[in-house]
């Protein structure tokens, strides 16, 4: 198995390499985008996920009660072959926004707070790690939505500043984690670059102190 330690018997060149490998493979982590949506029991909820279909054609998607993971969707309650829906979990997951035109958002009907919890949408993408990630925070609450009035308009700002504010938390974590985690493994690589610099001058230093001296050496210190 791969450790860091055998990373630092590496040369300079392989290290890059390696960083680079390593990076790769992170930073898919951290692009999965989040938003928090906060809703009212009862409430018919839509989640939204949609994709490029121009460019992209129709592609087989899914829907799972998670944060989408490496591969496919943790706990998957509706999914689509591209065209049609494929699997579902119960009749209150649908989607009705139209999966023919690349909008695989998810709708789910008179909500309650078991609904609460991460949503994880996943489009398979042609390509390594391509799959287009979102996953969504539904927090569902008590109470009745107020109807509006005839003369008054309904004002949801409310709801939508705690959805930005929560939006908000989570990109300062995530740009947090991109800046921290690069960072530290330039901290690693470095350390291992110094660590190496300095036992080749340890070894040059014994390899000149050991070296052969020319013939008739000691009978010319002798006679000084």
């Amino acid at each position: 198995m791969y450790t860091i330690c055998d990373h630092f018997t590496m040369n300079a060149k392989h290290r890059s390499i390696f960083l680079s490998q390593l990076l790769f493979h992170l930073f898919p982590v951290c692009d999965a985008s989040t938003q928090t949506l906060i809703r009212i029991t009862g409430e018919t909820v839509t989640l939204p996920c949609r994709y490029d279909l121009k460019a992209k054609g129709l592609r087989a998607m899914c829907w799972g009660r998670a944060e989408v993971p490496f591969s496919k969707c943790s706990n998957t309650i509706i999914s689509t072959d591209g065209e049609k829906v494929n699997f579902r979990e119960s009749h209150r997951y649908q989607l009705l926004s139209g999966v023919e035109k690349g909008d695989v958002s998810l709708t789910i009907t008179n909500v309650t707070e078991n609904d609460s919890g991460i949503y994880g949408c996943r489009v398979n993408i042609p390509g390594g790690f391509n799959d287009q990630k979102q996953n969504i925070n539904l927090a569902i609450q008590k109470g009745e939505r107020t109807t509006p009035d005839a003369n008054m308009g309904y004002s949801d700002v409310p709801v939508q500043a705690q959805e930005i504010s929560q939006m908000s938390k989570g990109n300062i974590i995530r740009i947090g984690a991109v800046i921290f985690i690069p960072l530290l493994i330039l901290i690693i690589i470095l350390v291992g670059e110094l660590r190496s610099h300095r036992e080749k001058t340890r070894r040059s230093a014994n390899m000149s102190h050991s070296a052969p001296r020319c013939p008739g050496w000691e009978l010319k210190q002798l006679w000084k």
